[in-house]
């Protein structure tokens, strides 16, 4: 064929080989060009695998972190919340505490008052035999005819008898108890009274106290919350990008995937296609 060309060509007085070194040079044209657009891709695929391996690690640590945010505060909200139950018992407790302790604080001085009045009564009602008695003794009219009157009842004699001297003994005594008796009652009513304000007053500080810990717990859970929702969301949309970018990776692992695993081999047989095309021009401008 070469031959035939080359006759044809030197009767004619024309190039025999133009029209295949035209055609050669439009396959090395075509073959580089296949080159040039196979190293785009190829540099494509490398570029966005990389950037996007580079997002995908990035969104998800970053999901990650919000994960491990919200189940931290979760917690936190757990442990305020069991907090208010305790708290909540604890005050419904010291509540019934105090209730049951202003009862018996009521029982108490009712029977101290009643109590307080009798010693008292009893004390004034001796108090004022013996002094009747000393008198009449003294020699007090008023006194005397107290005791006439008395012993008259009695069937004794009117007559003053060394007989007063141990019953006034005896009333002094009875007075004495009485007294002690009295001075006892209201020193353990002024003791129960002190130490029923002493508990009254610690228990309104905790209740103060318990009260200020229930609002304050109420605001971290609210504040908490309110943090939880802005968490949420900004996990939702991390969670979409990281979504869209692995929906891309996958779209990205089909398209580059054979292009990478072929791209060397393809590229050495079209160098080698470009240089044998070469030899051939050369050989046929020889």
């Amino acid at each position: 064929r070469a031959s035939s060309l080359a006759r044809e060509g030197a009767s004619t007085g024309a190039d025999p080989f133009a029209k295949v070194r035209d055609l050669i040079e439009a396959m090395i044209y075509k073959l580089n060009r296949e080159l040039k657009s196979e190293a785009t891709t190829k540099k494509f695929c490398t570029t966005q695998s990389a950037r996007n391996k580079a997002s995908r690690e990035e969104r998800a640590d970053d999901v990650e972190e919000k994960t491990t945010k919200l189940e931290e505060i979760a917690s936190t909200i757990a442990k305020l919340q069991q907090d208010l139950k305790t708290l909540s018992k604890e005050r419904s407790d010291l509540a019934s505490s105090q209730v049951e302790m202003d009862r018996i604080r009521k029982e108490e001085n009712t029977a101290f008052t009643e109590t307080e009045a009798d010693l008292k009564q009893g004390l004034t009602g001796v108090q004022r035999a013996i002094t009747i008695l000393r008198d009449y003794y003294g020699g007090s009219d008023q006194s005397a005819s107290f005791l006439q009157a008395m012993n008259a009842a009695e069937g004794a004699s009117s007559a003053p008898s060394s007989a007063g001297g141990p019953i006034l003994r005896l009333l002094g005594i009875v007075e004495a108890d009485f007294a002690k008796s009295l001075t006892e009652a209201q020193a353990a009513e002024q003791a129960a009274a002190e130490e029923y304000e002493k508990i009254t007053t610690e228990n309104r500080l905790t209740m103060a106290t318990q009260e200020a810990e229930v609002k304050y717990k109420n605001e971290d859970i609210a504040k908490l919350r309110k943090s939880s929702s802005q968490i949420q969301s900004d996990r939702a949309e991390s969670q979409q990008e990281l979504d869209a970018l692995n929906d891309y990776w996958t779209k990205l692992s089909k398209q580059c995937s054979a292009e990478v695993i072929t791209y060397d081999k393809r590229q050495d047989q079209r160098k080698a296609e470009i240089q044998g095309l070469r030899e051939a021009i050369s050989t046929l401008t020889k």
